[in-house]
């Protein structure tokens, strides 16, 4: 709002300049330093959401081995081996999504978003736009697309692992009436135990991803919600080219935040489907 508050002020300026053509040089310095300006405090958003998808995927990390061996002790071997090799390629996707598409995407956006500011040329907004557009909608397909069918390979892989535990046990319990008879039972206090500490497992890994994301996504609703009310006042003060630089920025963080979040549902959604799966010896 300060940054709104001296444009105005060197519009205002600006029209005391007789020559046109130094005014419109003036105001196209100011434009400039303001987006200089905006693009320093904006660059910690940025950061912001790197540390964010790191935090996640770091969690995530330190799950697997967890969901991997109660698993295994509960008899799931085909789960262990499909819910680690999914988890492991939403992670690597995640740590990738910033370096490769995400911190490109919003350094073209914002570049698109000085021109169109600089230009009143609507059609490199609508470019701007259409750019966002199709990022979001790409990852936030891939990202429900990767949830869909971990969800479909762990219903499945539980249904087999299932069917196998109880023909062991059927088989244990016919050819050793007494022997096989304990142990079957044996099995079924184990996965009572396993599944306490699966539950316990999975619903303390949501809510340190909850916990974690509290405090960015925070930060970044307020920082939406502080670029959405400078650029109001800068429509008040008649700075139009400024409003349409804070409008295309907080598009930019609109988008960041929906990534943001999007991982979050992923990741938590993982979790959830881990702590539903049955056990297979239960």
């Amino acid at each position: 709002m300060g940054m709104i508050i001296l444009a105005s002020v060197f519009r205002m300026l600006s029209k005391t300049v007789k020559s046109s053509s130094l005014e419109t040089m003036y105001s196209l310095c100011c434009l400039l330093c303001m987006a200089l300006t905006l693009y320093e405090i904006q660059k910690s958003i940025f950061v912001l959401v790197q540390s964010l998808l790191d935090l996640l995927s770091e969690t995530m990390l330190m799950m697997v081995p967890v969901m991997e061996a109660v698993y295994l002790t509960g008899g799931n071997i085909t789960g262990a081996a499909i819910s680690g090799t999914g988890i492991n390629l939403m992670i690597t996707f995640v740590q990738t999504l910033y370096a490769d598409v995400l911190s490109p995407c919003v350094s073209v956006c914002f570049l698109l978003s000085i021109t169109a500011a600089v230009s009143d040329n609507r059609g490199v907004s609508f470019m701007a736009s259409a750019l966002r557009g199709i990022v979001t909608g790409a990852l936030v397909l891939i990202m429900t697309l990767m949830t869909f069918v971990l969800s479909m390979q762990n219903g499945i892989a539980g249904a087999a692992d299932t069917f196998a535990a109880k023909t062991i046990k059927f088989a244990l319990g016919s050819y050793l009436p007494i022997v096989g008879g304990a142990v079957a039972d044996s099995f079924s206090m184990v996965s009572g135990s396993v599944g306490v500490i699966k539950q316990l497992a999975g619903i303390t890994g949501i809510v340190v991803v909850v916990i974690g994301m509290l405090t960015p996504v925070a930060s970044l609703i307020i920082n939406r919600m502080a670029l959405g009310v400078s650029g109001a006042m800068a429509g008040v003060l008649g700075c139009d080219k400024e409003q349409t630089l804070l409008k295309e920025t907080g598009s930019l963080c609109t988008l960041l935040l929906a990534v943001a979040v999007a991982a979050g549902v992923m990741y938590i959604l993982a979790l959830s489907l881990f702590c539903k799966t049955s056990l297979a010896y239960g």
